[in-house]
């Protein structure tokens, strides 16, 4: 779900960089700054998605273009480097993810959540294969959007259900009366921990 905020805060942010533009340049080359940089669209402050995009194009632009010892010139400006770096953090807290603008954290925060809710406390030996994708699934976007805290929280929830479980229940003779069933078992939950760690290693490789 987007952030109804971060559509705020970046219509704020954009509005400060053109009055900035106005500052700092005559009209037609601000006219042309702003049309590069995707600012003069009509629809820009109805899409998380553009203002996402909007805000990428500016930051790439001052970071590639700014140099202070060009007097005089637009990019030459400390105050530019100083949104710059501002609007770059702001934005890596976002993503877009199927058509739409997440903040990363918070996500994550939902996943984690839900997660140990479908795990803990385990009422039976089973979890319904839908329960089981949800547990994976969760799993995933906590290895790609939560941060250090959330993954080691995560991973250690993991490991100590892991451990709770005797070796010995991975090889029971207890049959599934259902077929839509998943065991409860240490092998179920190193199932989850090794797709847990194969997202963080393409996430860190990234």
């Amino acid at each position: 779900m987007t952030d109804l905020a971060f559509d705020q805060t970046m219509s704020g942010l954009i509005h400060r960089f053109r009055r900035t533009l106005r500052t700092l340049l005559p009209q037609d080359e601000r006219m042309k700054k702003l049309k590069a940089l995707g600012l003069r669209s009509t629809k820009l402050y109805n899409s998380s998605i553009l203002l996402f995009e909007a805000g990428q194009k500016i930051v790439h632009d001052i970071e590639i273009n700014f140099n202070s010892q060009s007097p005089g010139s637009y990019y030459a400006y400390d105050g530019l480097r100083e949104f710059s770096r501002h609007l770059s953090n702001y934005l890596n807290q976002f993503e877009c993810h199927e058509c739409m603008v997440i903040h990363k954290s918070q996500v994550a925060a939902q996943s984690l959540l839900k997660v140990i809710q479908l795990l803990s406390p385990p009422k039976n030996r089973f979890v319904a294969s839908d329960i089981e994708s949800q547990i994976k699934k969760c799993a995933c976007v906590v290895a790609s959007y939560g941060t250090d805290e959330q993954r080691k929280l995560l991973r250690d929830t993991l490991i100590r259900y892991r451990d709770t479980q005797h070796p010995s229940s991975d090889a029971s003779t207890e049959t599934v009366s259902r077929l839509d069933a998943c065991p409860l078992n240490r092998a179920f939950y190193e199932s989850v921990l090794n797709l847990f760690d194969r997202y963080l290693r393409e996430k860190q490789a990234a």
